[in-house]
């Protein structure tokens, strides 16, 4: 029975990680930016978006975790992560004159800073949440894991080039 479970959830597994692998669309005009996170407790990390013509808007931004690790003291308790992929999305949003932009989710926030034709720089705050649950005597917990720096480039060539 374990077998059956085990292989019916890497099937599904495939089949999400294929429906979300493919490379973003762009309407006439648009530029794909993509960089790295230093994000010290996962393999990898990258976030991307696509930046409207003229600047006006960020959308589709993303960001992609691979062997996410980490085993953290707080006060509630030892928050733990072992996560082999993730993917976040976090929407998009208008820049301000500055081209600040700020996404925030419950786990995630993206701060953007100076978003222009040639990328971004930013920082990543990342948190670990659970909820709570009075049944099993678990607590709720919402636990800063850090903040870390990003800077991403216009990739729209790599998408163009396939």
């Amino acid at each position: 029975m374990k077998t059956i479970l085990s292989f019916m959830l890497f099937i599904c597994l495939l089949v999400a990680l294929t429906a979300c692998g493919g490379s973003p669309k762009l309407n006439e005009g648009e530029r794909y930016f993509e960089g790295k996170v230093d994000f010290k407790y996962a393999e990898s990390c990258t976030i991307s978006y696509i930046l409207t013509p003229a600047g006006k808007k960020v959308r589709d931004t993303k960001v992609v975790i691979k062997n996410m690790k980490y085993n953290i003291p707080s006060k509630d308790g030892t928050v733990r992560a072992n996560t082999g992929w993730s993917s976040i999305y976090c929407g998009g949003g208008e820049p301000d004159k500055q081209g600040f932009l700020e996404l925030k989710l419950k786990d995630v926030t993206l701060r953007f800073n100076n978003i222009s034709e040639n990328g971004a720089d930013g920082e990543m705050d990342y948190r670990h949440v659970e909820k709570g649950d009075s049944n099993r005597h678990k607590k709720a917990m919402n636990v800063s894991i850090g903040t870390f720096p990003f800077k991403t480039e216009d990739k729209t060539a790599s998408l163009t080039a396939k």
